[in-house]
């Protein structure tokens, strides 16, 4: 998708770079990006396979955001916690993190997290605020310090991906 500037948020790459250790970070980013306008981006993907359910129809096993809207929404994260009030996903929470130490002290960089929808039976995305709301509070406190938060749909087939569209990230 970068490749083939699909996404109106990059503009045309002259370089890529996947499983990129930047500086004295310690975590391994998915990509890291220069432009053709010489615009350097660190860009950390993560997988979103889940929407939210109806309040009369969800599994009680299941914890996800109570609707506000009649739009179903993508949400991040969900599984299981190893000890109550731990987040999901430490790793996605290191990741995150380090994403918004870069952008406090890199301003020739831009760090960038992608969450990339599976499905195409939702309006938007959504963190997980109830299942983990650790991660889901600095997700929104990283992206009120000026991380840049995408999110976009792809249509999964057993023989393509395609890309769908960009959809509000609602926080």
């Amino acid at each position: 998708m970068i490749e083939k500037n699909l996404l109106s948020f990059i503009p045309k790459v002259s370089m890529i770079k996947r499983e990129f250790t930047f500086q004295k970070y310690e975590s391994r980013f998915d990509f890291y990006v220069e432009t053709e306008n010489n615009k350097k981006y660190i860009i950390e993907i993560k997988n979103v396979p889940l929407v939210d359910y109806p309040k009369d129809k969800m599994p009680s096993f299941r914890k996800f955001p109570e609707r506000k809207t009649k739009n179903r929404n993508a949400i991040f994260p969900d599984g299981y916690q190893s000890k109550k009030g731990e987040c999901v996903s430490p790793r996605a929470l290191k990741h995150l993190r380090e994403l918004v130490k870069i952008k406090k002290d890199n301003s020739q960089i831009i760090p960038m997290l992608v969450f990339i929808i599976q499905r195409e039976d939702c309006y938007g995305f959504t963190p997980n605020f109830e299942k983990d709301p650790l991660y889901s509070n600095e997700l929104k406190k990283a992206y009120g310090l000026g991380l840049t938060v995408k999110a976009i749909m792809l249509k999964m087939s057993p023989k393509n991906v395609k890309y769908v569209k960009e959809v509000p990230v609602i926080l």
